[in-house]
């Protein structure tokens, strides 16, 4: 089934000619487990390009600024809180709420220069998180 899904895509994404095939450039590329047939000129490689690109950027401690929003790998935007202290033994820490890194290994693009407007209010929902280890007495900025 999976084959014929392909044989669909690329018949969508180029031309074919009656003996002689297909036409344009093609690459091989793993779709979760499955090894496809991929057109150089659709999206979905122009995407994949542009996220290898991406991936290469090394953000550093120096780029992350509080309050900036980021593209992590996984592919979804995140926005740096700043250096917290937080409480690690909650036996629902993995919610997807707040993501805890080491480092910033896991980010691979910086979405803008601004802190998000959304900025203040994320801060202070998470000082009133279970997952804070902050005092409610101290403010933003300070």
């Amino acid at each position: 089934m999976y084959v014929i899904n392909n044989l669909v895509f690329i018949l969508e994404e180029c031309s074919s000619i009656k003996g002689k095939g297909l036409e344009g450039e093609f690459v091989y590329a793993w779709d979760g487990a499955e090894l496809m047939l991929l057109p150089v000129s659709s999206q979905e490689y122009k995407d994949s390009v542009a996220y290898k690109d991406a991936c290469q950027n090394k953000v550093t401690k120096k780029d992350m600024k509080e309050g900036c929003c980021y593209l992590n790998k996984d592919g979804d935007e995140v926005m740096y809180l700043g250096r917290l202290p937080y409480w690690s033994q909650h036996p629902e820490y993995n919610e997807k709420t707040y993501y805890i890194q080491a480092g910033f290994t896991k980010i691979i693009s910086k979405l803008g220069d601004e802190p998000s407007p959304a900025f203040p209010e994320e801060f202070e929902k998470y000082k009133k998180s279970k997952f804070a280890l902050i005092s409610n007495s101290k403010s933003l900025g300070s």
